[in-house]
């Protein structure tokens, strides 16, 4: 299980540093609120043809909404208020240091989500479960599904390729 789950946390890195991914993701999270490291989990399994339901992911959801309320959160907090810091303090080291914790934090979460990811559904293709996937953490959580439509996009052209 353990090398599956690293490979899925390969798989995310790999995902968010393609171009666009970034800011539609942080488009996401700001104007939405959405958990990205959530919605790139649910990316990662659909990207394997597994397509979770609301009855799958809401539970998901709130099993690691403390560790992403509590740990990420604050951490991305902080390390957004070191980007403009104090005249006169040099904060570029710590805000580095933040921002690996704040990594290591979503890749705990990426981990926990996969050990915590029982009866995935039978395969099927990879754009339609992550349409599915997507679609249903929004219902979930609120946003509109035309929100998703820039990371869905980015998606199906990294299927492609």
């Amino acid at each position: 299980m353990m090398a599956a789950s690293a490979d899925l946390w390969n798989d995310v890195k790999a995902f968010y540093g393609r171009p666009g991914v970034a800011a539609a993701c942080l488009a996401l999270q700001d104007e939405h609120g959405a958990d990205v490291t959530l919605l790139l989990f649910l990316l990662a399994r659909a990207e394997r043809g597994q397509a979770l339901g609301t009855e799958q992911i809401a539970p998901l959801q709130a099993a690691i909404q403390p560790w992403h309320a509590d740990t990420i959160a604050p951490l991305r907090v902080l390390r957004r208020q070191l980007k403009l810091p104090p005249p006169g303090f040099e904060v570029g080291g710590l805000r580095q240091i933040i921002s690996s914790a704040e990594i290591e934090a979503e890749r705990l979460q990426i981990l926990h989500l996969d050990r915590l990811t029982t009866n995935t559904p039978q395969a099927q293709p990879a754009v339609q479960a992550a349409h599915a996937n997507l679609h249903a953490y929004a219902d979930i959580v609120g946003f509109p599904a035309s929100a998703l439509h820039m990371i869905l996009a980015l998606f199906e052209a990294a299927t492609a390729d």
